[in-house]
């Protein structure tokens, strides 16, 4: 089921700790796509799309952490969300994890 909720974006900072770059309610899309099982894993994967409304980039990027739903999953992408006239409107933020 998707829907807003509240999404914590971490940061690796100094020493290897993570640190907060920001809270803030976003649209949660799951994703549904099938990973193969391997000898060293068995195959399941966690991902979504969450996008995140702003008036300007939010400053999250690719290998940052998003707290979704309490599951740590890895951004992999991040694209700014436009309008048909250009104007930010957001972004929208890919994660996945795969799990096993």
């Amino acid at each position: 089921m998707s829907g807003v909720e509240l999404v914590t974006f971490l940061r690796e900072g100094a020493g290897g700790a993570l640190e907060e770059v920001g809270t803030m309610p976003c649209l949660v899309a799951p994703q549904a796509a099938p990973v193969p099982a391997t000898g060293v894993s068995h195959g399941e994967r966690a991902a979504c799309t969450v996008y995140a409304r702003s008036p300007a980039p939010l400053g999250v990027r690719a290998g940052d952490v998003a707290v979704v739903r309490g599951a740590r999953l890895l951004v992999t992408s991040v694209a700014e969300w436009r309008d048909h006239r250009g104007g930010h409107v957001g972004d929208a933020i890919t994660t996945a994890w795969k799990k096993g």
